[in-house]
């Protein structure tokens, strides 16, 4: 790809108006010295962000802003991944950036190592209903492929392209849990995954039972994605 940078840094972005500035600064200082570029997508927000992101892009050649109608956290992440599919390296964060730049620091330098780098976040403070998810899906990749991730949907990684870059690009947009995809084709290709675990106090914000149903809606679909083939490499 001309004029392709070593890593991508990859944002899912929704309703972010009160910290993404913060974010594309504290990033844009940690990869000073990295051939980086910050890829934010804006999942179609309405409180301000997209202005934010419009300004930080005019002041910084390295951020770069998409933007589209609202669908979601897991598709939003799909297209990301699918336009950055051949990539060098791809680093995905969320827009609350609670584990913040440190562990990307104290992974890069040893990044040949391994294929896939994923930070298990332990945060005592998320919901039953989160927690209970989050342990189907990792049951569901042990069962499928025969290897355990602790944390196969973590929301903070780093993924060499050449390794999953046939799996990225063929990500359907319509896909809930790309993540989880992600890490069950690192399981059944036998890729080199290293976890770090990091203890975090996510951000409290009122969950009412409509964000409730909401969580469990896309679980049980995300849950039945995971039933079929995996995109990308045939002989996975």
């Amino acid at each position: 790809m001309p004029g392709a940078r070593q890593v991508v840094v990859v944002v899912p972005v929704f309703n972010e108006a009160e910290g993404v500035a913060t974010l594309i600064e504290r990033w844009l200082r940690a990869t000073a010295d990295v051939d980086a570029a910050l890829h934010l997508y804006d999942d179609g927000s309405n409180d301000g962000t997209a202005a934010i992101l419009e300004r930080a892009a005019r002041d910084q050649p390295r951020v770069h802003i998409h933007h589209h109608a609202n669908r979601g956290h897991g598709p939003t992440l799909a297209r990301a991944y699918a336009e950055h599919a051949g990539a060098e390296w791809i680093l995905q964060i969320d827009a609350d950036d609670v584990i913040g730049p440190g562990l990307f620091a104290e992974w890069w330098p040893h990044r040949a190592s391994h294929d896939l780098w994923l930070a298990s976040r332990v945060d005592h403070d998320r919901s039953r209903l989160r927690r209970t998810l989050t342990h189907m899906a990792r049951a569901t990749v042990r069962l499928r492929y025969g290897r355990g991730i602790r944390d196969v949907n973590a929301p903070y990684r780093l993924i060499r392209g050449a390794a999953l870059g046939d799996l990225l690009a063929s990500l359907a947009p319509e896909t809930l849990l790309p993540n989880v995809l992600v890490s069950g084709a690192a399981c059944a290709r036998g890729l080199r995954v290293h976890q770090s675990t990091v203890t975090v106090a996510g951000r409290q914000r009122p969950e009412p039972w409509a964000s409730k149903l909401r969580w469990l809606r896309l679980g049980i679909r995300g849950g039945l994605q995971l039933l079929r083939p995996l995109p990308g490499r045939r002989d996975v």
